[in-house]
Parts: C-alpha cells; structure tokens; sequence
C-alpha cells in the first residue's frame, strides 16, 4: 500500500526532510528503492543528512540545497556524479561573513567545485559561500554547458575572482548576480570580456562592499559604467546598479549601452539628482518597464516625477525611494506629480520613505491606476485610521496584493475595507509587533 501510494505521488517525497527520508528507505529493500528512485530535491540541513545522501545513489536528483549549518568537511562527499543535477545552492548566513567560520568554509567549496559531475546543471547559487581564488578558478573549469543562472553574491570578489570567472565556457548563462562583492573599475573591465551572448540579467549592486574597517575607494567605481557598455550583451533585459556611486556623467555614458531589449534598469542610492534623469531618453531602450531609483531632497522630490515622465517609457514598475535616511527629508510632494502622471499602464508600485498623511493619501486615492496590482507603502511615521480612510476610497479594482509599514492598530480594520475584490495579500511587515491579539481582532472585522 504505501510503496503504491509514494509512486503515485512522487512529490510528497520531494517535501519530506532527509530524516524521514532515511526512515522510510529503512523499512524495506522496495521501498528504499522507491526514495531514491523518486526524490529529486533535498534540502541539506546536518552532516547526518549528508551521510545519508552519500549512501546511496540518486539517479533522478535535480536538485541540491546546502544550509547554513553544513559548515564542514561533510561536504566533500557530496562527490557524487549526479547526471540529472540541474540546481546547486550552498549559502552561509551573511551575519557569519567576517567570522572565523569563513576560513573553514574555504578548505571545503574549492574540492567540491573541482570534483563535481553535473552536466545538467542549469542553476548554481554559491551565496556568501566565501569563495577564494582557488574556489573561482575551479569554477571556471566546470563542465556545466547547460548552466543558465549564477549566484555569486556576497563573497567579496575581487578584479583577480573575475578574471577566472569570465575563462568559464557557459555559453548559455542568462542570469549573472555579482552583488555585495568588492568590485571596482578594473573589475567591470574585466567583467564586459565575459562571452555570455544569452546573458539576459546582470547584477553588480553594493560594489565595494568592504571587511569592517578596512577603507574602500568608491572613487575607483567612476568608470564603470564606461566599462559596462563596452559589454557585448545584445540580449540584456535586466540590469540592476545599486549603489554603484553613479553620478551625472555616469548616467551620460552608460546610456550609451547597446541593450535593445532592456526592460528592467534599477539605479537606487547613486549620486545623482533626478535633474539628470531626462538623460536617460537618450538611451536606445524603448522597451523599459520597470525603473527603480532614489530621489535625493526636498526641492528634487517635487519635480522628479515631470522629469522621468520625459524619458518616454511606458513603465508598468516603479520604485521611488527617498533619501529619509541620509537627510532627513520626508515630504511626500512627489505623490501628487505621480498622480497627474499619464501612468495608465502601472501595475506595480513601491513607495519607500514617503510621509503619507492628509493631502498625500487623499492625492494617493485619486489615481487612476486600473491595471495596479501590487503596491508597497513604506512610509515614515505612523499610518492612522484618518490617513487609511483616505487610501480605502481609492479604485485599484485588480489590486491583489498590498504592503504597508507603520500602521497603527485602528487603522487595521479601515484598510480591510478597501473595495478590491482581487486582494490576496495584506503585508503589514515593520510594525508594531506588539499589537498583538488587539491587532488580529481588528483584522478579523475586515471583510
């Protein structure tokens, strides 16, 4: 009965966690065959459950996720050839990355980088996985012809990580995220040789992330941009550039990108006001749709929305973030603009850093919006029942899911009021934790 029961639903043992996997191969020889005839993901939590990986073989595993707590020399003998592997992911926590445990994760990545047999692999996510040079140049080694997405963020590569990471021959790679690393300009030299004609996603965000006190020159990321464009990416749709110290003449040049088919361009927390955003109508990207930037001062905020209107694009997401934190400005001047905005096609919207009382939640509510769906408030100060009042009346009928940071505990059930029969989420992260049972029971008189 029950070896009939788990090959008719294959998935259930794809959920289970390797304990109970190791329980049920131990009840008999059939249904030990079964497991490891039917499991093609686990989630790798202990060196026990390692041993039990090592104990037998997987013919159908496609994929492999490494946590935080498999710190190791277990994780050498996951040496395995898994000829169906299409998935990877070994990730520490980014809280562990100046600690000690980084230097025993180093004897460990490297060999099995260099011992792996996956030429399925499709997916390879080695986040703050503390990789050193010799774990890059095995990297670049790998037979992994079929690999289309990788994740290296957050382990502080330098110019000499990526000059073995573009000797990789992956000609199919469509999504590369170089974030949190040490980058600067020699290294997004180096970065545009990658011969990567599919590469769709590109992610270099926080350049120049550093160890604790040790100074980083973000004098270094200037070029840049000048470096990206000579990149040879005609299939380019996305490119994030947080924090990449940006300025004016930055944005000069890098519009200068031959990316005919980018749709999604994140520049947040640069260095440039949004007076330089009409620069971007220069730009050869027609088929723009999402754009996320930061919009710095008080007097910037209220012309800002005018001048990325200019640019053209249909935009269809758009996160506006302030700079509250660096200078204190929380005005919310650019709301009003933003709904005099011809934005008829805006299906997601993420407000950050905004304040949202009388005038501007009302102005909020007035927008013509019909195709919204998603839309993220994260606002300064205190949302109260009168603020909430206002956004209830507002006519997004396809809204289906909708964040807000800092309600109020009266204001909980006026927002359940909101006629959007398509409401699937209500997120209200980031606030008062200690509204508690009060807050639920005002959720509850919500329809």
């Amino acid at each position: 009965m029950l070896t009939s029961q788990l090959q008719e639903l294959p998935h259930l043992l794809n959920s289970m966690p390797p304990p109970l996997l190791k329980t049920l191969s131990a009840t008999n020889s059939t249904i030990r065959k079964v497991v490891h005839q039917h499991v093609q993901s686990i989630t790798i939590f202990t060196p026990e459950d390692v041993v039990l990986l090592a104990s037998a073989d997987w013919p159908n595993m496609t994929s492999l996720d490494l946590e935080y707590n498999l710190l190791g020399d277990e994780i050498a003998w996951l040496t395995q050839d898994y000829s169906c592997l299409t998935s990877f992911k070994f990730e520490m926590k980014d809280t562990w990355r100046y600690s000690p445990i980084r230097r025993a994760v180093h004897s460990c990545v490297s060999p099995l980088l260099a011992s792996s047999n996956w030429p399925m692999l499709c997916t390879l996510n080695l986040t703050w996985a503390c990789l050193d040079d010799q774990a890059m140049a095995q990297m670049a080694l790998g037979n992994w012809p079929n690999l289309t997405k990788l994740v290296l963020s957050g382990n502080l590569l330098n110019t000499a990580a990526i000059k073995h990471l573009v000797k990789g021959n992956w000609p199919l790679l469509e999504t590369l995220d170089l974030s949190k690393n040490r980058l600067d300009a020699s290294s997004t030299e180096m970065l545009a040789q990658g011969l990567w004609p599919k590469l769709k996603s590109l992610n270099i965000s926080q350049m120049g992330v550093a160890p604790v006190n040790m100074n980083y020159n973000a004098a270094s990321l200037a070029s840049v941009p000048g470096h990206l464009v000579q990149g040879d990416w005609p299939l380019l749709e996305c490119l994030i550039l947080d924090m990449v110290n940006i300025d004016a003449l930055g944005i000069s040049v890098l519009i200068k990108g031959s990316w005919p088919l980018l749709k999604e361009l994140s520049m947040c927390h640069n260095d440039f006001s949004s007076a330089w955003l009409p620069l971007l109508a220069k730009a050869a990207w027609p088929l723009v749709r999402k754009f996320s930037t930061t919009l710095w001062g008080l007097k910037c905020n209220a012309d800002a929305i005018s001048r990325l209107m200019s640019v053209g694009w249909r935009l269809e997401e758009l996160v506006l973030h302030t700079d509250y934190l660096a200078s204190g400005y929380l005005s919310g001047n650019a709301i009003p603009s933003l709904v005099k905005s011809d934005m008829t096609s805006l299906k997601c919207l993420d407000l950050t850093g905004y304040e949202l009382e009388g005038g501007y939640a009302a102005s909020l509510a007035e927008s013509k919006w019909p195709q919204l769906v998603r839309l993220r408030l994260n606002i300064c100060g205190l949302l109260d029942a009168n603020t909430a009042g206002f956004l209830v009346k507002a006519d997004w009928p396809l809204l289906k899911h909708l964040a807000v940071t800092g309600i109020s505990i009266s204001s909980i059930s006026v927002l359940c009021k909101g006629s959007w029969p398509y409401l699937e989420t209500l997120e209200l992260t980031e606030n008062d934790v200690h509204f508690g049972v009060m807050g639920a029971a005002e959720l509850v008189k919500g329809d």
